[in-house]
């Protein structure tokens, strides 16, 4: 299976004994392989399960989707990629966010605290550079 984002990855995922295995690759280069990845299923619209997840697509459309829609006519889906991800980039770097593992920091501040204790739990022999 493929998938590719907006940013021209491709992430290959490939079933391997129990679980899987991906490689991320972006312009025919590998950069990662990530080994023992499980997959689990989730039911649409279960925080109980999914709730982050389930979290963030809520604020995106109270924040991004229902204001912009009300302020601009999109004629093309590029102007709508080019203004998300400019919102996607004030959420993630600029904006703090209020939640329990947030604590007033943005999500990337979180995310680069949160690989100090990646490193105390020895995860990296997981990941393949």
């Amino acid at each position: 299976m493929q998938i590719r984002d907006y940013r021209n990855f491709q992430i290959y995922v490939y079933p391997k004994n129990h679980g899987f295995y991906a490689e991320i690759i972006r312009k025919d280069k590998l950069i990662h392989t990530v080994k023992d990845i499980e997959h689990t299923k989730t039911k649409v619209k279960s925080p109980q399960t999914n709730g982050i997840c389930e979290r963030v697509h809520q604020t995106i459309l109270n924040e991004f989707y229902r204001v912009f829609f009300r302020k601009k006519v999109y004629s093309d889906i590029e102007t709508l990629q080019v203004d998300l991800d400019e919102y996607m980039q004030r959420y993630n770097f600029e904006r703090t966010h209020q939640g329990k593992r947030c604590l007033e920091r943005t999500p990337m501040d979180t995310f680069i605290d949160g690989k100090v204790f990646f490193k105390e739990k020895n995860l990296e022999e997981k990941l393949v550079v």
